[in-house]
C-alpha cells in the first residue's frame, strides 16, 4: 500500500480513494454498511470547531467520522487539478 496515508490526515479540500479498511469487526461493519468499501471516493469537506469530528462527502451523502474512527481507514490521494 505504497502512498497510503490514514483517513484522518486528509486535509480539507482533498479528495481521495479508499484503499483497506484496518478494523475490529463491528466498527468494519459500521464502514460498510456507510458505504464505505474499496475504491470509494471520498473528500474531507470540513471540521467541527474542535477538529473531531470532521465531515467528509461520501456517495454523495455527508458524514461526521471520529479521527480515532477515520484512522482505521487507509486511503490513496487524488491529485486535484
Amino acid at each position: 500500500m505504497k502512498n497510503c496515508i490514514n483517513l484522518d490526515k486528509l486535509n480539507i479540500g482533498e479528495s481521495c480513494v479508499v484503499e483497506s479498511l484496518n478494523c475490529s469487526n463491528k466498527l468494519r461493519k459500521y464502514f460498510l454498511n456507510l458505504g464505505i468499501i474499496e475504491g470509494t471516493y471520498i473528500s474531507a469537506a470540513f471540521k467541527s470547531p474542535f477538529n473531531n469530528p470532521v465531515a467528509y462527502d461520501i456517495r454523495n451523502k455527508l458524514i461526521a467520522i471520529r479521527n480515532q474512527d477515520a484512522n482505521k481507514i487507509m486511503v490513496k490521494t487524488i491529485k486535484n487539478v
